[in-house]
């Protein structure tokens, strides 16, 4: 009786090298599309924060400026509810009778100053008062190589330089510009309102940033608007 030959089991001996290759190259594939993916998700996740970071950053110095500009023009400090009144000029042009000199811009609308009198206790010669001299602010601001620098001093300071006042970096521009309720409006110099016979009803603020050490550089602009009633002229009633 002659021997039973098996042919050999092609399951049994595995994977050919073809095989195996094929294989090897089809994980590769899917790993590297993994890999995209995944580092495409992180590169947006990371964008996604850089731009919240500048919006926050910005937002932060467009909501200072805003509190300047709705205070300018302000000539009372208040204690126990009663007002009392600037004497005389707090600088060129802002006083109870004019108003026009409470903000000051440059052409293109950059705020240069904004000049008002606060009810918050200040220092006064070493001690705490309410309506003295330091009352009297003038706030200016300054952008130098894209720091933002704000200056908050006594109205009678002369400070030079605004070492020591840098408020933020990355800031390329801010502007403030004004609703007169005129043809033209709005105008970035608030003189130009009072020159036409009116005044500013509302200060538009405007400020713009770049990212800082991320991966890639974008720009953003963050806009407020406000009311402005202290750069409204004193009403005069007739007897």
């Amino acid at each position: 009786m002659s021997a039973l030959v098996r042919r050999p089991d092609r399951l049994a001996a595995g994977l050919t090298v073809v095989e195996l290759l094929i294989s090897a190259a089809i994980v590769g594939v899917i790993l590297a599309v993994l890999g995209a993916y995944f580092g495409l998700q992180t590169r947006v996740g990371l964008d996604a924060q850089g731009r919240h970071e500048v919006d926050i950053k910005l937002k932060t110095v467009a909501e200072l400026v805003m509190q300047d500009v709705q205070q300018a023009g302000s000539v009372a400090t208040y204690t126990s509810g009663a007002p009392t009144y600037a004497s005389s000029e707090l600088g060129p042009g802002c006083s109870r009778n004019t108003r026009s000199g409470c903000v000051v811009t440059s052409g293109e609308g950059n705020v240069v100053t904004t000049l008002y009198l606060t009810s918050l206790v200040r220092p006064v010669s070493g001690t705490w008062a309410v309506g003295g001299p330091a009352a009297c602010r003038r706030v200016d601001y300054d952008i130098t190589d894209t720091v933002f620098s704000r200056r908050d001093v006594p109205c009678e300071a002369s400070p030079s330089g605004f070492a020591g006042y840098e408020l933020a970096s990355g800031i390329t521009e801010v502007t403030v510009s004004f609703n007169c309720d005129l043809p033209g409006d709005p105008f970035t110099d608030p003189k130009d309102c009072y020159d036409a016979g009116s005044y500013p009803r509302e200060a538009l603020i405007s400020v713009t940033g770049v990212s800082e050490g991320s991966r890639r550089v974008f720009s953003q602009t963050v806009e407020l608007s406000t009311p402005v009633p202290n750069l409204r002229p004193p009403v005069v009633f007739d007897d």
